[in-house]
């Protein structure tokens, strides 16, 4: 990896042992165990999707049935090298013909994507893209790990970077680095460490960023002022938070809590490790860090549930998946976690609850790293495509076009072009929430976020990280038994791939 990444959590991917996102799949693993694993990450990525779109024009769960028209075995695929359009081929030759796009979404998003596309097929007549919609973010990448395996992935699967290295590591993505070169894919608008984050083995670019995204806290401001604390704007320190969340619990009103439990959660994990100077991970997949930091930060937790700082273990776990139904958004806490292109439906969820305005705040940055860990969702061609030209200006049009940026509003993540991000920023019929998350994410991406390299392990780790924080939540584990069954099942995990 780029040696441009921040701190010790940047790790080079090169020569990493993994294999695809179902870890243990023909060794005993089941699909039910691993998509508990995944759930554990839909709301990092916009929580369940709202209601499909009445739109006509709208892509439908059927399509997702119809498999793109590619070669279907892994020994009639053509390689990666003869696939590559040259660059004069892309500057002569007419683009045309079909492709096949996949992402995970439903209502606003497909109708925000189909008004893309067909923006796209308007400026390209020749080209036909099939879209093909995925609600359930749990589903996609079970789907496509399927269609990988079969070498039958859509001509561009949409992407996201804790997933890319079960795909880039097996082959299963053309490398992008001749096509940017060539200019048939223009990355020269984004910033460099946006655009690095979509690298893979050998530093190759299997991944366009199109949207950027980063976890980070969220809090009630309404209820903060009321209770007449400082903006959590002003703490620096994982211990003035700690401090800050413990003296608030006795100014707020009876039944409402300070913050959500949230010792499983594993962009706050990423941001203790980061801003402690700890990579997650090491290059074979394995935990990067000492048992000791993981200890540290459970207790950290603890510490908050012993005192009347968080909800209840068992409240807690009775806490509905979705975005917009959690704690936070009911305005039954105060502070919680929340990624942030979600600020808008968590606003309109405690407007209609009407319980205040929802405001963001970033992790700590310090003492020896930045704890914002830039997520970015992007597009990727598939190695088994039959029309890499025509899948290459499909990228460039989402990835560039003004008028596609304005279609799709950084509906999954801030638009990674920079005088794109700046347009939509300064749009005066933006509102105030989307305002907010675009300009915090322009914040972040100038202050020099914390990439992670997340092994094709990372769904098993997950999982084992909320079952071992669980444990200790409900006292069925001291801290350090569980940080030991956390390291042992996540390493065992990294082995296994």
């Amino acid at each position: 990896m780029d040696t441009s990444r921040s701190g010790e959590a940047a790790r080079t991917r090169a020569g990493w042992s993994r294999r695809d996102l179902l870890v243990g799949v023909g060794k005993g693993a089941t699909i039910a165990a691993m998509s508990s694993g995944l759930a554990a990450l839909v709301a990092a990525c916009g929580g369940a999707p709202a209601a499909p779109s009445p739109s006509s024009a709208q892509p439908t769960q059927a399509a997702s049935a119809a498999a793109p028209t590619q070669a279907s075995t892994g020994s009639a695929q053509p390689t990666q090298a003869s696939n590559a359009p040259s660059a004069t081929t892309a500057a002569t030759s007419a683009v045309k013909g079909k492709i096949a796009f996949s992402w995970w979404g439903t209502g606003e998003r497909n109708t925000k994507t189909q008004a893309v596309i067909d923006l796209f097929e308007k400026k390209y007549p020749q080209v036909s893209i099939q879209g093909v919609s995925i609600g359930d973010f749990t589903t996609y990448w079970q789907k496509l790990t399927v269609q990988a395996a079969a070498r039958n992935l859509p001509d561009v699967p949409q992407m996201q970077v804790r997933y890319m290295s079960a795909y880039d590591t097996r082959g299963a993505l053309m490398a992008l680095d001749d096509l940017t070169k060539s200019g048939a894919i223009d990355v020269t608008g984004i910033p460099k460490v946006v655009t690095d984050s979509g690298r893979g083995p050998q530093n190759k670019l299997y991944m366009i960023a199109t949207g950027s995204a980063t976890n980070n806290w969220m809090y009630n401001d309404t209820m903060v002022t009321t209770a007449g604390l400082p903006s959590p704007t002003t703490l620096k320190t994982w211990d003035d938070i700690q401090k800050w969340l413990l003296s608030a619990k006795d100014k707020l009103p009876s039944g409402t809590y300070p913050c959500d439990l949230r010792g499983s959660d594993d962009s706050i994990w990423w941001a203790w490790m980061a801003t402690n100077g700890k990579p997650v991970f090491n290059q074979d997949g394995t935990l990067g860090f000492p048992k000791q930091s993981m200890v540290d930060y459970w207790n950290w937790w603890v510490a908050l549930l012993k005192g009347g700082a968080t909800v209840p273990a068992a409240m807690n776990s009775e806490e509905p998946t979705s975005n917009v139904q959690r704690y936070l958004a009911l305005g039954k806490v105060m502070f919680d976690e929340a990624p942030s292109n979600q600020l808008g439906a968590y606003q309109t969820a405690l407007t209609t609850a009407g319980k205040g305005t929802m405001k963001l705040a970033a992790f700590p940055n310090g003492p020896s790293g930045n704890g914002q860990v830039l997520i970015n969702n992007g597009m990727s061609i598939a190695a088994n495509t039959n029309n890499p030209t025509a899948a290459a200006a499909w990228v460039n049009f989402f990835t560039n076009d003004p008028d596609g940026a304005t279609a799709y509003a950084s509906d999954n993540g801030a638009v990674t072009v920079t005088k794109l991000l700046q347009a939509q920023i300064d749009q005066t019929s933006s509102s105030a929430a989307t305002k907010d998350y675009l300009q915090f994410i322009k914040g972040v991406i100038d202050g020099k976020p914390t990439i992670v390299d997340f092994p094709a392990n990372y769904n098993a780790v997950v999982l084992s990280l909320t079952n071992n924080f669980s444990n200790v939540a409900f006292g069925k584990a001291t801290v350090e038994a569980a940080v030991d069954a956390f390291f042992s099942q996540a390493n065992a995990a990294a082995k296994n791939t």
